[in-house]
């Protein structure tokens, strides 16, 4: 029976209490065990709706922890292709679709996205391909027009290509033409430093190398060697050198346009440069003081210190707002320069 039934005849019994001829003393009581019931049976009402409620919500949650247990424990191949699965067959036909099955199953073949080949192999339009072309053993030695070629197989795979670094000799010809009997000779390669065995490949390769993935002059003077090729470390510490002078004027001409912007953003950060004669085995600390226009340019000024001064260095003239953190050197830079020059705090600071 229901608690809305039982409500009824709890109320239908407290009616017909007057019919009964009790003592008023009986009455009283039988009409306070009456409130009470009828009382309890609201709650138990209001607390199967609650029940009834919060068993939908676990439902709900339930299958949304099993939809991200699918997603996160099951096949890669799974996860998120919504509507765009049927795409990944090769017709995109239902028949295509029961033949690629996520996971991989004995005798079905295993979806693997956008990989070149079942082994997972992804590369992209930057990766160096190198075609090699295998024919049956029975056709070589036949002339061409004796075999047709019917289909291919192609096949995928990573290598190491074993020369990075290679040797390019210049065969500078000196002709003699035959009618007049001039001579005549090629005219030299100008390369980036005057008698200097470096290309300027090998130069822009080395400082990449340095600077951008902190591979050590000495560990790419160990390549060299494993490649054949002896150079001097002290040759590659001076080229380096050479080369950083060459582009210190396309760093002073991106400053200068940086410093015409009409906001900046500056800020200064440590870094380990050269060793510490006072601490053996130390490295001193330097610091890059990047700074960043409104057009997008970015410079990245050194100094051997955080000293106030270097602010005022960098940014010389500048006039315009200033974005920085609260660091001292910044606001002694925009106090002698209160006229031409506003600093506003970054957000995070």
């Amino acid at each position: 029976m229901s608690n809305s039934s039982d409500l009824g005849r709890i109320e239908e019994l407290g009616r017909q209490l007057s019919d009964l001829n009790l003592a008023p003393q009986d009455e009283a009581a039988l009409r306070q065990l009456i409130e009470l019931a009828r009382q309890l049976a609201a709650t138990i009402t209001a607390q199967e709706g609650q029940i009834a409620g919060l068993a939908g919500q676990i439902a709900a949650l339930a299958a949304q922890i099993a939809r991200m247990q699918r997603e996160l424990y099951g096949s890669r191949s799974e996860k998120g292709k919504g509507s765009n699965a049927a795409s990944d067959s090769k017709d995109g036909s239902a028949t295509g679709r029961k033949r690629t099955r996520p996971g991989g199953k004995p005798g079905r073949r295993k979806d693997r996205g956008n990989a070149v080949n079942d082994t997972g192999l992804r590369y992209g339009p930057d990766a160096v391909v190198i075609d090699i072309d295998i024919m049956p053993p029975e056709v070589e030695g036949l002339a061409e027009d004796e075999y047709e070629i019917i289909s291919e197989r192609v096949c995928s795979k990573v290598a190491a290509v074993p020369v990075r670094h290679a040797v390019i000799r210049y065969h500078y010809r000196k002709v003699r033409l035959k009618r007049t009997g001039d001579l005549l000779s090629a005219p030299a390669r100008e390369g980036v430093f005057m008698n200097s065995c470096a290309d300027v490949s090998f130069v822009a390769n080395m400082l990449v190398d340095k600077f951008a993935w902190h591979l050590p002059l000495h560990r790419q003077h160990q390549r060299l060697a494993e490649s054949g090729i002896i150079i001097s470390r002290r040759a590659m510490s001076d080229w380096a050198n050479r080369a950083i002078a060459l582009l210190e004027p396309i760093h002073e001409a991106q400053l200068q346009s940086v410093l015409q912007s009409d906001v900046i953003i500056m800020d200064e950060t440590p870094v380990r440069a050269g060793r510490n004669p006072d601490r053996p085995g130390k490295m001193k600390t330097g610091y890059y003081w990047p700074v960043l226009g409104d057009r997008g340019e970015a410079v990245f000024p050194f100094a051997r210190s955080r000293e106030h001064r270097h602010v005022g260095r960098i940014l010389g003239e500048f006039e315009g707002t200033l974005v920085s953190d609260g660091y001292g050197a910044y606001e002694a830079y925009v106090a002698i320069r209160r006229e031409t020059v506003k600093q506003q705090g970054c957000w995070t600071h």
